[in-house]
């Protein structure tokens, strides 16, 4: 165990890495009530490539936040529901780099430290549900063509693609450029189905780690 001191903001830092090579960080919080806890692995958008049995599989784009939606789903229903009926507030994102499932709550931490580490440990895929969260990868990438013609709107396809639409009447061309990004959605299924293989190389120990701000025992 590592223990490093801050004295100029008063704060202490623990570090410790498990057996199963999880690194550990507690940032110990005494006299808060609020009490945080988050699970990160080295997996974002950029990795489109994994190693499975000594081969290289190319997997298309967003599918590691479309990972991320599935890992919620527990045996018993949806691990989100669940935190929330425990008062904790959880949430999720994926960048380039990393993935990240996190809640903060006032009571029941532990119990919601438990659910959390469960969901990330133990995935829990079906055919149906994976093909349902299809139609829902695609509604998040069709968001921003409702209303492409307002500044906003023009704004975020601006973003998206290097500053290529100027004006209004681009708008159109816009919607065709995102339909292009939706129609192949259909054509992940056959990749997701091997979600399994996908995070047993991703969400090793060894590439993860868990962090928490609370007021510990």
């Amino acid at each position: 165990m590592d223990k490093k001191l801050y004295p100029r903001i008063g704060e202490e830092v623990i570090w410790e890495t498990l057996d199963n090579g999880l690194p550990v960080c507690i940032v110990p919080k005494q006299g808060f009530s609020r009490k945080y806890a988050l699970f990160a692995t080295r997996y974002g958008g950029m990795d489109m490539r994994f190693e499975l049995k000594g081969q290289w599989l190319d997997t298309p784009a967003g599918i590691a936040h479309y990972l991320e939606h599935k890992m919620f789903d527990t045996k018993d229903g949806n691990a989100l529901q669940e935190l929330a009926k425990n008062g904790a507030e959880p949430n999720a994102f994926t960048s380039n780099a990393i993935t990240c499932y996190y809640f903060d709550s006032t009571e029941k931490f532990y119990e919601n430290l438990e659910i959390l580490l469960s969901f990330v440990s133990v995935p829990y895929f079906t055919d149906e549900s994976v093909e349902k969260e299809q139609g829902i990868i695609g509604q998040e990438i069709k968001i921003p063509s409702v209303n492409l013609g307002a500044p906003g709107g023009l704004g975020y396809m601006n973003a998206a693609f290097m500053g290529e639409y100027k004006t209004p009447e681009d708008a159109s061309r816009a919607a065709l450029q995102i339909k292009k990004i939706v129609e192949p959605v259909e054509e992940w299924i056959p990749i997701y189905k091997e979600l399994y293989q996908i995070y047993l190389d991703s969400y090793q120990s060894l590439k993860s780690q868990f962090a928490a701000l609370a007021q510990i025992k």
